[in-house]
């Protein structure tokens, strides 16, 4: 251990640099190499310019969810994604008006790496809250390193679905 902490307290020579430099470069191209194998395998990515979030999500789990309460999440989710990797305004037709003033106030800057993927909603689950609540968990892949969940509350408003919540807010 005192040899290891002596080299360490040495300063390199100009004649060993090269040789460190190749192996940390080694080093990172092998923990590279290993992170992607390890990687769990995307679903093929489209090129267009529309979001992909299937409609063939599963049915809402309590038979008592209105279909509109699906369709207002996947559409929240659509404009969300569309918005959050900076492919176009924020624009929320399935979000309530504090929601969507919120979001709207929020100035994002993209990198172009996020700006060309495109979100997948894999699987959705709906839970009720109450009479006029809904919990939406979906989990989401976006074609990064691993898929994430996000959670929406849904509630009727003026007898129509809204996405009231994003998160645990």
């Amino acid at each position: 251990m005192r040899r290891a902490r002596g080299l360490l307290a040495q300063p390199l020579s100009d004649a060993e640099r090269p040789r460190l430099f190749a192996l940390v470069a080694a080093g990172l191209l092998a923990l590279t190499l290993a992170l992607t194998l390890l990687q769990p395998k995307q679903p093929p990515s489209r090129s267009g310019a529309s979001l992909t979030v299937p409609s063939a999500t599963p049915t809402p789990s309590p038979a008592s969810a209105p279909a509109g309460v699906a369709l207002a999440a996947r559409g929240f989710l659509r404009d969300y994604f569309a918005f959050l990797h900076g492919q176009r305004r924020p624009v929320f037709a399935y979000a309530s008006g504090r929601l969507a003033r919120r979001l709207g106030s929020y100035r994002l800057r993209v990198p172009p790496a996020a700006r060309a993927r495109r979100p997948v909603v894999l699987r959705t689950s709906i839970r009720p809250l109450g009479r006029s609540r809904w919990l939406v968990r979906a989990t989401v892949s976006d074609g990064d390193l691993a898929a994430y969940p996000i959670e929406l509350t849904v509630a009727l408003r003026d007898a129509r679905p809204v996405v009231t919540r994003l998160g645990e807010e």
